[in-house]
């Protein structure tokens, strides 16, 4: 009987080691985890330096009127002008632009500045409107393609007419109709007038 009490014994023995060597800590099956899972990660690109402009220029204003002067200098050349660049006044003569007609007995006109410089080459109005009355005799002279001719008052007047009006007549050409050099005498009354034809005197 001792003996098969043994033999229980150790057959209960090694049942016994036989569980617990498949216990937990020997599952072959992976432990769960309660990690979270792992967000994937973007690149984020940063900007260098500030965008640049679309790289159109602005456009440039045209010019759509002869500058003002900054200094009235009557009959004389503009500032834009270099020594030489412009045929000189005669002493004694002062350039101006008609803004009225004329009359057999006054002229009204501002006093004239020299551009030489294109596209505004030429004789402008400078000032304010000045009258200048004909003193007794006074000569008044066109200048055309074909030269100088000398013309009474009355004919001066239809011709300023024609110019400073905008009137078209072939006989009466207007190329620079309203632009005169003009003679005074000490009393300030014209004693002769000249159109002044081709920009310059």
């Amino acid at each position: 009987m001792k003996t098969r009490s043994t033999l229980l014994t150790v057959a209960a023995v090694t049942a016994a080691l036989a569980l617990s060597a498949c216990g937990p800590e020997n599952d072959p099956s992976p432990a769960p985890t309660n990690a979270a899972p792992t967000a994937p990660t973007t690149a984020t690109t940063v900007p260098t330096a500030k965008p640049t402009g679309s790289g159109t220029a602005k456009p440039k204003p045209t010019k759509t009127a002869k500058p003002a002067p900054t200094a009235t200098k009557p009959g004389q050349a503009g500032e834009d002008c270099k020594p030489g660049e412009m045929k000189p006044i005669p002493a004694g003569h002062k350039v101006i632009v008609l803004t009225k007609p004329t009359t057999t007995t006054a002229v009204v006109a501002k006093d004239g500045e020299y551009t030489c410089h294109m596209p505004d080459q030429g004789w402008w109005p400078v000032g304010e409107d000045k009258t200048y009355a004909f003193a007794p005799g006074a000569k008044a002279t066109l200048t055309t393609l074909d030269g100088q001719k000398p013309i009474t008052l009355e004919q001066l007047v239809d011709h300023t007419n024609h110019c400073v009006n905008h009137i078209n007549d072939p006989a009466s050409n207007c190329e620079d109709g309203t632009d005169y050099d003009i003679v005074l005498d000490g009393s300030g009354k014209i004693t002769a007038i000249t159109e002044v034809y081709d920009n310059a005197p």
